[in-house]
C-alpha cells in the first residue's frame, strides 16, 4: 500500500477536532468489511453501532499517552493525528505543554529525538528545582547540560543563582524549549 493510500485510509476512518484534540471513529461502509460467519453488511452495522461517533485511540497508556488499535496495529493518538492532518508519519511528536493526553494541534510539533529531549519536565528526584544544577560536596554549585546524548560541564559556581544563570544561558544556546524543566 502506498503512503498516499495509507493516509487516505486513515482519513476514511478517523475524524479529528484540532481545537479539542479529540479523535472519533467515522461511520464505516460495508465495503470495509468482509463476509464471514455474518455478511459484510451485518458486520458493518454491528461495528457502526458500537464505535461510530465514539472516541478513538483514547486509552491512556502507563505514561499518559492516548493509544488504541488502528488497522490492527497499536497506535498512539498523537502520531495518528499528525498523519491525519499532515499526511506523513513524524519521527517523533512533542507535546509542547508536556501533557501527553493533550492532543490539540496547537500543542503538537514534529521533532527529532534530540529536539524532543529539549522539552522535558523536571525529574522527580531533582532537589534544586532546576535541571542540571546541583550542590557539590564542596559546597559549590555545579551546572551541566546534556546535548545529543552527551553531558557537557558548564562550570562550578559560588552561588546557586550563578549556576542557574549559566544553565539557562546554555539552554538558550543549545535551542532548548522554554518549557524544558517544568514541574508538570
Amino acid at each position: 500500500m502506498s503512503a498516499a493510500d495509507e493516509f487516505h485510509r486513515i482519513r476514511s476512518v478517523l475524524s479529528y477536532n484540532p481545537d479539542t484534540g479529540a479523535l472519533t471513529w467515522k461511520v464505516r461502509d460495508p465495503s470495509m468489511f468482509e463476509d464471514g460467519k455474518q455478511t459484510a453488511e451485518h458486520n458493518c452495522a454491528i461495528w457502526n453501532g458500537k464505535f461510530a461517533g465514539k472516541p478513538a485511540l483514547s486509552s491512556p497508556d502507563k505514561r499518559g499517552y492516548l493509544t488504541g488499535n488502528l488497522f490492527s496495529r497499536p497506535t498512539k493518538a498523537h502520531r495518528a493525528i499528525w498523519a491525519l492532518v499532515y499526511g506523513e508519519w513524524p519521527i517523533e511528536v512533542d507535546h509542547i505543554n508536556g501533557d501527553p493526553s493533550d492532543n490539540r494541534l496547537s500543542n503538537l510539533r514534529a521533532v527529532t529525538h534530540c529536539e524532543n529531549g529539549r522539552n522535558l519536565k523536571l525529574k522527580s528526584n531533582n532537589s534544586t528545582g532546576i535541571c542540571g544544577v546541583w550542590r557539590r560536596p564542596s559546597g559549590r554549585w555545579a551546572a551541566t547540560i546534556t546535548v545529543a546524548g552527551s553531558s557537557k560541564t558548564i562550570g562550578t559556581f559560588d552561588t546557586v543563582d550563578q549556576a542557574i544563570g549559566a544553565r539557562r544561558n546554555a539552554e538558550r544556546a543549545y535551542g532548548f524549549h522554554n518549557n524544558h524543566g517544568r514541574r508538570t
